[in-house]
């Protein structure tokens, strides 16, 4: 009798199925936009005009991904830009060579900092090697970037 009791709801699979379901089947970037971009009145877009970094939405939108259990998808894609364009926004590429960058790569977050600050490092790694396992995270991601300048700097704290 006391092993029914510990047994969970018989509909909580149900729920789980559901979950997982919807989960697998959300269009999270168009979900993500919705909420994003609102429609505004005239007279406010010329308090509030202006743009927005693509790396500042990236961010929010992994973050809005982890809390609701969605998976990431490609924010770049044509299908998302045509979406925005119907929505009456774009994407804005600068063609500024001054600019350079480093693609796939991002810098650690607070949470994986302090998970990379307890693992070992290999004394025989250079100081680039180290730096880059202790730091850096390698993604998938095209829009996954750091300016060089920034990398440099960065780079010269720990080393210097």
């Amino acid at each position: 009798m006391s092993t029914l009791k510990r047994l969970p709801s018989q509909y909580s699979l149900l729920d789980h199925i559901v979950f997982l379901y919807r989960r697998t089947n959300i269009n999270s970037v168009k979900e993500f936009y919705s909420l994003l971009f609102t429609k505004a009145k005239i007279e406010d877009l010329e308090e509030h005009a202006g743009t927005i970094s693509f790396a500042e939405i990236k961010h929010k939108y992994e973050k809005y991904c982890f809390l609701k259990h969605y998976p990431e998808l490609n924010m770049l894609s044509e299908m998302y830009n045509a979406y925005l364009m119907k929505k009456g926004y774009h994407y804005e590429k600068k063609a500024d060579n001054s600019t350079l960058v480093f693609q796939k790569i991002r810098f650690l977050n607070d949470k994986e900092s302090i998970k990379a600050k307890s693992e070992y490092i290999d004394p025989d790694l250079s100081s680039l090697e180290a730096f880059l396992n202790r730091f850096c995270i390698l993604t998938q991601f095209d829009q996954d970037s750091v300016s060089v300048d920034e990398f440099k700097a960065r780079y010269c704290l720990v080393k210097c």
